[in-house]
């Protein structure tokens, strides 16, 4: 690996702006693509420059007001201090930023921090200082679609500026004002062309007018000359074109001018880009540039380069790699908020990148470069974007040394101090990508500024590097939460709000369910008094997955009670309510001295001595390590006798206890070993103990006690930094088989230094944290599903709504006993008012009014009139029995025993669903109606957590019926234990979680636990759930980063730089996409003309910035607006290629002859009458058709508004297949033509098998020869079409036959159409689907005085008929 070195000298001189014309610094990496550079002058790579530094050169200290002190504070380090009134210079002279000094009140001056060693040049993949997660200095804090507001006010600074520059300009803010003012007779645009190519400025208004129309409808102004529906004479025909193309092709090639046209057209453009965003006088706020290239594909030829060295016009030629096209390059800057054109470029022979942004940077900001000395604050302010493969060292120090700031994503580059899936990786610190989400950190200085390097883990196998300028190492890392739809960052910033307003933003009502007024303010009362804070507002997105970990939810607090039980202290208070729990849930078996399971109790255990568990087991592995004594054997050989004689009588729960003691995994523990296994390894060490004679001699026998992955465990637990290090003792540092783990860890029960803290390392020193952590953990990080899991999770959540509709239908009707629910809502998570660390996610709640017994209850009247309970929904629809339909169906029958016989009968009669209530204290019927322990703890965390007393769980099949739901009333003494076992199980492990010092988390025991778990361990590092409970821990109430409740449905979870990079790298993309998009098709392709015709399109997109900015109606509001609604906004009231019409129609108003203009109003060729629409009465009159088809929308209605979610009309432009179905059904030339088939006898017969491609019929026997879709012909298919377009086809339709895409609800074109007049009698004809698939055919205007548009689209390839092509 190439190391790149430099020196101050070296650093300074590429920091100086007039140094770089002549150098060309590159690095490319093989993995990435990147365009290759053919220019003239050689590159210089990995530059080593000697020390020759001039110290008379750097010594300003006479001249600029130095002085050196010692006035350090005690810390021996010597402070340089500037003058105050010296400071400017200073910092202009010696290149040191303003970040760098400090001030002090003493002196009264200024100085440099003591200690900073600055660094020379760039340093190497090595000189970072890397912040892990893991380490004590990561902090985190959390916000929400920040950087959408920081784009939105750029935006509105941006946009003010530019009306204040237009009010300064004297330029109307009106369409045709902005068109005068770019292309009018006194724009240096049309000076320019006219002066050039020596041409009327009439003719030259004429050709813009023919090559902005043929870019508006992206085909060869040729075919729109021949086109018999298109009004042509008023635009410049294809001889005068040609000649035209011709002579901007030889402008400047001959000699005899100084330069080529396309300069001159460039410093047109981007003079009128610096006089419009670019004046003097400075922003009031930091602008974004986004740094880009305009790819311009031209496959030259190199003999043709080898023959005439003029050939390329001064341009260089570059090879697209991507694309696999030769071509030119047009280096870009666009503002990264509102889109706005600042600078173009194209890529000169002999130039670098590097040197072509210097040239633009100098041209953009001219009048900041004008002060002598002032470079290196030239761009103080603002901040320069770009993606990957356009940073270059040379760029970066470019613009670093300009006093600007650098952003964007990065390459993966030798300097780069990370890397990813690359063989060859160096001294770079390698990136897993398979882990779980995460941030690297690095920062290191060039020169006088510090980088910030990021290594993004998405969490699905991708890594992203980024860098920024302005990153400060001691600030803590942002995350940020996006929000999925836009409406709702309106009212989550919103300060209008009140409380109850805000948290009703949680609740989603079911569709079906109406309420009257009263009620519905009673319901919103009530769910606002609920004991609850809602922290989301939807559940399965990222907020929500974020909140669930660290907690007890209703599946992490059965796993960690499970887990915790064997370790719950006999003697503890919480006893009695763990028992209560456990029992209710029928999971007694798990406590270690349950009265049903355990048979050593206390009279086996002598007064004073330890009882027989897990708790004896660590204390005699303990003292039998490093510092045992001769008196430490005795009592270890005395506590394992007890355990001996007592191993027949250990319950299984106490005996795996003991075992996980000793250093077996829990799960090989709980899967693996028999009963018979346990005890023979118990006795196996016990009896290792007893039979010890010297305390020298003695060894733990963890060959026979553990095996491989055991030993591996617990090295890693007991010495993972020594192990990292290489500093093991013993004679094996890294041992890889299990014999050599097992002599390593002898070895370390020996050594007296890994013996102190123990505690500390060990997690075996708390069995009860370790199982509560080991439950939390597991549960919290939800492990990946398999295919058929998702399809049925999927199933199970698509089917919630049915079973909660059916619930509240059955309770109206009165099926469900005692229930009369007047509303349901869906509800996002939930946090327990009193109790943070507990958290629920309930499907749904029932609301219900008091009943008079209800309010006299209460103990205080607080006019809450309805009361509640949650809901649980399950679909049953496994293969498996646990769990399954066949399961469902046998619980029902017991679920009809259980009822009245007259309820029974009524209800297995009608076939309907089956509802019961039970009480918790009912353990045998519980357990027989919910074998799942698990949904049995679920139910009650439900109550628990929203303060109620009862939870719904409704069953249902995967059709969406409910086969039976029951009323679970749980006791009031239930409740309260389990609320007393979980703050229990929180004190003992989970609250670690909770401290606000980062140090307090047990790093050993959470790898510990990923090692033991299979899942966990291909998925997630320790830094992964270190930086997981990082981010959970600021989004509780009272954290640094004030959090606002409920939080919106998130669609992404990235570092705020990776946010603030994907609303800002928008800008310069935008305008590539809108010149490829509208890509004008040229007569004469020369170097030349593609770079002018590229320009042209660039002059194009600084009009439709232009226009959109002036027409808009609307004030931006940065309180109720978002930057994705307002770009939105302007991008649907005028769309690019609208914009290209206004400008082909002002070009053709400025060409026209003046005697004949109007005025200067712009004249139109093409005239529109509405289209017809249809209606059922008149259904067999004639109707007159507009034949512009595909013309402007006539504003519609969507189909579906209303009741519901409307089904709004997809946009035709934003599907791919769009085009090429246009094209197939314009070129189609086809005619009609009847399907046969051979019968056995050799004879044919209409072939009836195939239905019509558009309105579906059956038994169609016509195609078109042409494009082979089977069509019907002379059939009035209005009402099938009709019912077709608001059905689930209606989309398809519109796609595949754009005649359809502009039709009103209840709207068909007309069967009956007027196809021409012959001798003053019209004729007509019926248009059926083969008609209305081939429209172009049968859209010619009536009277050759009609002048009006129809489809004009590009050729394309013929697409058989999805039935005949099977």
């Amino acid at each position: 690996m190439k190391t790149i070195t430099m020196t101050k000298a070296a650093a300074m001189e590429m920091v100086h702006p007039a140094s770089l014309v002549g150098s060309n610094s590159t690095e490319s990496s093989e993995e990435e693509e990147e365009d290759v550079l053919n220019t003239t002058v050689d590159t210089v790579e990995n530059p080593i420059v000697e020390d020759v530094t001039n110290e008379e050169e750097h010594d300003c200290s006479d001249g600029v007001g130095i002085s050196h002190g010692d006035a350090s504070g005690g810390d021996g380090d010597e402070r340089v201090y500037v003058n105050d009134d010296a400071v400017r210079q200073h910092v202009q002279t010696e290149r040191q930023h303003w970040r760098d000094m400090e001030w002090d009140p003493d002196e009264q001056k200024f100085f440099y921090k003591p200690g900073f060693d600055e660094q020379d040049g760039i340093p190497t993949a090595t000189g970072y200082d890397i912040i892990k997660p893991t380490d004590a200095g990561m902090q985190v804090r959390v916000v929400f679609n920040l950087s959408r507001d920081i784009i939105l006010a750029c935006y509105e600074g941006e946009a003010n500026h530019l009306h204040d520059t237009l009010e300064n300009l004297g330029i109307p803010k009106t369409i045709e004002g902005v068109g005068e003012h770019l292309f009018g007779a006194k724009s240096r645009f049309l000076q320019t062309l006219a002066r050039r190519l020596k041409k009327d400025e009439r003719d030259v208004h004429k050709f813009l007018a023919t090559f902005y129309f043929a870019a508006e409808l992206g085909v060869p102004s040729k075919r729109l000359q021949q086109h018999p529906n298109i009004k042509f004479d008023k635009y410049m025909d294809q001889q005068d074109l040609n000649s035209f193309w011709r002579d901007i092709a030889r402008i400047g090639k001959g000699g005899d001018e100084p330069t080529y046209l396309w300069q001159s057209v460039e410093d047109s453009l981007n003079g009128d880009c610096r006089d419009l965003f670019l004046t003097v006088g400075g922003n009031k706020y930091k602008l974004r540039v986004a740094l880009d290239d305009d790819k311009v594909h031209f496959q030259f030829s190199t003999i043709s380069v080898i023959k005439d060295r003029n050939f390329l016009c001064g341009l260089s030629p570059q090879q697209h790699i991507k694309a696999n096209r030769r071509g030119v390059t047009i280096d870009s800057a666009v503002s990264a908020a509102t889109g706005f054109p600042l600078c173009f470029r194209a890529r000169r022979e002999g130039f670098s990148s590097v040197q072509n942004y210097e040239a633009m940077l100098k041209y953009m900001f001219q009048y900041k470069f004008t002060v002598p000395g002032a470079a290196a604050l030239a761009l103080n302010d603002i901040i320069f974007c770009s993606d990957r493969g356009y940073w270059q060292v040379g760029l970066i120090l470019l613009i670093l040394g300009f006093g600007g700031s650098v952003f964007g994503t990065l390459m993966r580059k030798e300097w780069v101090p990370f890397t990813y899936d690359q063989r060859r990786p160096g001294e770079r610190l390698v990136i897993e990508t398979k882990y779980g989400r995460n941030i690297f950190l690095a920062f290191g200085r060039w020169c006088r500024n510090m980088l910030k390097i990021m290594a993004f883990r998405s969490g699905t196998g991708g890594v992203s590097l980024a860098m920024d300028s302005d990153g400060d190492e001691k600030a803590p890392q942002i995350w940020e939460f996006c929000f999925k739809d836009i409406g709702d960052a309106k009212w989550y910033k919103s300060n209008q709000l009140t409380k109850q307003q805000r948290k009703l933003k949680a609740f989603q009502s079911i569709e079906g369910i109406v309420t009257s007024a009263k009620e519905q303010c009673d319901i919103d009362h009530h769910l606002y008094m609920l004991p609850v804070t809602m922290l989301t507002c939807q559940d399965m997105d990222f907020s929500w997955a974020t909140l669930r970990k660290y907690s007890f939810t209703s599946s992490s607090s059965e796993a960690a009670i499970r887990k915790a039980a064997p370790h719950a202290p006999p003697d503890d208070g919480v006893r009695p309510a763990y028992e209560k729990v456990l029992k209710y849930a029928s999971l007694s078996k798990h406590l270690s001295d349950s009265e049903d399971s355990m048979s050593v109790g206390s009279n086996s255990v002598d007064e004073g001595e330890s009882p027989i568990d897990a708790t004896l087991v660590t204390e005699v592995v303990k003292s039998m390590r490093a510092g045992r004594t001769q008196e430490t054997l005795v009592d270890s050989k005395k506590a394992a006798e007890r355990i001996l004689k007592s191993i027949e009588q250990l319950t299984s729960a106490n005996l795996s206890t003991m075992l996980m003691a000793l250093g077996i995994r829990p799960d090989r523990v709980t899967n693996s070993l028999s009963e018979a296994e346990k005890k023979k390894k118990l006795k196996f060490w016990a009896k290792s103990i007893t039979m010890c004679t010297s305390v020298e001699n003695y060894k733990f026998p963890y060959q026979k006690i553990l095996n491989a992955k055991d030993s591996e465990v617990m090295l890693v637990t007991r010495a993972g930094d020594a192990l990292a290090k290489r500093q093991l003792p013993g004679p094996v540092q890294n041992p890889t088989k299990a014999d050599l783990r097992a002599e390593a860890l002898q070895h370390i029960d020996n050594d007296h230094s890994f013996q102190q803290n123990a505690n500390e390392r060990d997690p075996t020193h708390n069995p009860l944290m370790n199982a509560v952590l080991t439950g939390i953990v597991k549960r919290g990080f939800l492990e990946p599903l398999s295919k058929d899991e998702k399809k049925e999770a999927r199933l199970g959540h698509q089917n919630e709504p049915l079973y909660l509709a059916q619930y509240y239908q059955d309770s109206k009707k009165g099926r469900v006993p005692g229930i009369d629910i007047c509303d349901i809502k869906r509800a996002g998570m939930a946090m327990h008012e009193d109790r943070h660390y507990v958290r629920d996610s309930a499907d749904a709640i029932a609301i219900e009014h008091k009943t008079d017994e209800d309010i006299m209850d209460d103990d205080e009247f607080d006019f809450d009139m309805m009361i509640s309970h949650t809901v649980e929904c399950k679909c049953r629809a496994q293969k498996e029995w646990n769990g399954s339909l066949r399961q469902a169906k046998s619980i029902l029958r017991k679920v009809l025993d259980e009822m009245e016989p007259t309820a029974r009968v009524a209800v297995h009669g009608r076939g309907e669903a089956a509802y019961l209530n039970i009480s918790s204290s009912q353990h045998e019927l519980i357990e027989s109606l919910i074998p799942n322990k698990s949904e049995r703890i679920q139910i009650l965390h439900h109550a628990y957590t929203y303060g109620c007393n009862k939870t719904t769980l409704l069953v249902g099949g995967p059709e969406g019926n409910v086969l039976y739901g029951l009323i679970v009333t749980f006791e009031e003494e239930l409740l309260t234990a389990y609320g007393d076992v979980l703050e229990f199980l929180y004190k003992n492990g989970l609250n670690l979680f909770y401290s606000h010092d980062t140090g307090d988390l047990p790093l050993d025991l959470i790898k510990n636990i990923i090692l033991n778990d299979n899942a966990l361990k291909k998925k997630y590092e320790v830094a992964d759930l270190m930086m997981s409970a990082l981010i959970c821990r600021e989004l509780l109430p009272g954290s640094r980063s004030k959090v606002k409740y409920p939080i919106p449905a998130c669609d992404m979870l990235v570092p705020h730089e990776y946010a603030l990079w994907n609303v800002s790298k928008g800008g310069s993309d935008t305008v590539t996409k809108y010149t490829w998009n509208c890509l004008p098709v040229l007569p004469v392709r020369t170097p030349q003309t593609v770079v002018v015709a590229r320009y042209l399109m660039l002059y194009a997109v600084l009009y439709h910035r232009l226009i959109q900015a002036v027409t808009g109606t609307k004030k931006l509001n940065t309180d109720t607006d978002t930057i994705e609604n307002v770009r939105d906004r302007a991008n649907q009231r005028l769309p690019f290629h609208k914009s290209l019409g206004l400008l082909s129609r002002f070009h053709l108003s400025k060409a026209s002859d003046p005697s004949t203009d109007n005025g200067g109003v712009v004249q139109t060729d093409f005239t529109k009458t509405p289209a017809p629409r249809f209606n059922p009465s008149e259904k067999d009159k004639q109707f007159e058709v507009d034949h512009s088809i595909l013309g402007k929308s006539t504003g519609a209605t969507p189909i579906g508004k209303g009741k519901g979610t409307g089904r709004a009309k997809k946009s035709l432009e934003s599907n791919q297949s769009y085009l090429a179905i246009k094209q197939r059904n314009v070129t189609c030339t086809g005619v009609v033509a009847r399907i046969f088939q051979p019968k056995d006898n050799g004879s044919f017969e209409p072939d009836k098998r195939y239905s019509c491609d558009l309105c579906r019929t059956r038994k169609i026997t016509t195609m078109c020869s042409g494009c082979k879709r089977v069509l019907c012909f002379d059939r009035d298919r209005r009402e099938e079409i009709i019912k077709l377009l608001e059905g689930e086809d209606g989309d398809r339709l519109r796609q595949e036959f754009p005649s359809l895409s502009n039709l009103r609800r209840r709207d068909a074109p007309a069967f009956y159409t007027e196809i021409g007049l012959v001798n003053d009698r019209k004729f007509f004809m019926g248009m059926s689907c083969w008609h209305l698939a081939h429209q172009h055919q049968f859209c010619s205007p009536c009277n050759e005085d009609d002048a009006q548009l129809s489809s004009v689209i590009a050729a394309g390839e013929d697409v058989g008929s999805p039935q005949l092509s099977e």
